[in-house]
């Protein structure tokens, strides 16, 4: 896997654990937009798995304040299914 293959991997891991913790913790998109210091336009691509090109690491420090999930495994693990083996 060549560098931007993985780049790609992280983004949409990313998009995937944002839309995970917003149903998890039944946040609306106010709330989340909130959380995470984004425009609605921001969360909207998150959703449709785009990162914007323009996106601050503050996103990710802002994730980790609120849910304590740092940001390596906010690229790298896909928490819906870390936390469905835990059942």
């Amino acid at each position: 896997m060549n560098r931007k293959e993985k780049t790609d991997s992280k983004k949409l891991i990313l998009c995937d654990n944002v839309k995970y913790l917003m149903e998890k913790h039944q946040l609306s998109r106010t709330k989340m937009i909130r959380i995470m210091g984004v425009c609605m336009k921001t969360l909207r691509s998150i959703e449709n798995d785009f990162v914007p090109p323009q996106m601050s690491c503050r996103v990710l420090y802002n994730l980790y304040q609120y849910f304590h999930i740092c940001s390596y495994e906010l690229l790298t693990v896909k928490l819906r299914e870390r936390d469905n083996g835990k059942e």
